[in-house]
């Protein structure tokens, strides 16, 4: 007897169709952060002594194993999945939890999230990622895509030697906003209690101090979004003559590292930031940082602090813009 049917669908795409959907979902993603990424030198591999790492960390169950084929085509077709590549009875879906043969540490948290059944993309994926083979899978929001992944990277994870401080992760996950990487790390977080992994957010929105600390004393697990990212791998672009800020951040410190790549190796430049009404709370941080570089304070940046002072009982009502 299959298990009952859910609202989700899954399927794979081959990797050419892959990457025209990647384009299309980050958009002109290289061309906001195209002239970071000019700094950054590819890595010679060559030159380098890599340990060898066990991949594959999969045991079938003999009942998965052993399915009819009939069984395993009528599971996929009932919940959409399609498969392109090369495909054998070690990727049988995962019908049920207990055919996962998972670690205690995992069983017991899927256990404690009340989950009744594998997922469409978790049950076809888990057998394939944790082999430790390539693959893509793209299904539908609300499908468990990010247990999906997690799993098989906690068991990855967890098999490595443990990370010192300096290491850079064992696992990376990039995803486009701040909510959906506070939503993934929610999930190894779960299993952090159990097996010790520390699963680390970095994005965009707030200071950089915390985050530069967390990913220094050592992260198992970083979930992170591509602007937030880029910023901690290119902290020495040189030769940046201006910087446009069309946004004002939520903090002075991740405002002071944005104008301060205009100020690498004893260089000089010049940084303009676009400041509106709608960024008054941070007015005062902004005068503190500009009287501290000796800068010009216009006057209606000041006012903005009077405005903010006395919001509660008074409104300009206005969208000035304001350039500095």
């Amino acid at each position: 007897m299959l298990p009952e049917r859910r609202t989700y669908r899954s399927y794979y795409k081959k990797k050419d169709e892959y990457e025209n959907d990647y384009s299309s979902f980050y958009g002109n993603y290289n061309e906001s952060y195209g002239s970071f990424c000019d700094g950054l030198e590819a890595v010679s591999w060559e030159n380098h002594s890599l340990p060898d790492f066990t991949k594959n960390f999969y045991i079938p169950h003999p009942t998965v194993l052993n399915r009819p084929y009939a069984d395993v085509q009528q599971y996929r077709e009932s919940r959409g999945i399609k498969i392109e590549g090369d495909a054998d009875n070690n990727n049988n879906p995962i019908m049920y939890f207990e055919e996962g043969n998972f670690p205690d540490y995992v069983a017991g948290t899927i256990k404690k999230m009340g989950f009744d059944f594998p997922t469409a993309i978790q049950a076809q994926s888990w057998p394939i990622a944790l082999s430790g083979r390539n693959m893509v899978g793209i299904a539908q929001t609300g499908s468990g895509k990010t247990l999906a992944y997690m799993l098989p990277a906690v068991i990855h994870s967890i098999n490595q030697p443990r990370v010192q401080r300096g290491d850079g992760p064992i696992v990376l996950v990039l995803t486009p906003t701040r909510e959906l990487a506070q939503q993934i790390q929610a999930i190894p977080m779960q299993f952090g209690d159990v097996c010790r992994q520390k699963a680390v957010a970095v994005f965009g929105g707030a200071p950089k101090g915390p985050q530069a600390r967390d990913l220094e004393n050592g992260a198992d697990i970083v979930i992170a979004t591509p602007g937030r990212l880029i910023d901690f791998l290119t902290t020495d672009v040189e030769n940046v003559m201006y910087v446009i800020n069309y946004d004002f951040p939520k903090s002075s410190e991740d405002y002071i590292h944005r104008i301060g790549r205009t100020g690498r190796s004893n260089s000089s430049g010049t940084a303009y930031t676009f400041f509106t009404s709608a960024n008054q709370r941070q007015a005062k941080d902004l005068i503190s940082v500009l009287a501290e570089a000796k800068q010009q304070i216009t006057p209606e940046l000041q006012s903005m602090i009077w405005f903010n002072g006395r919001r509660n009982a008074f409104s300009n009502g206005g969208n000035s813009l304001y350039m500095i």
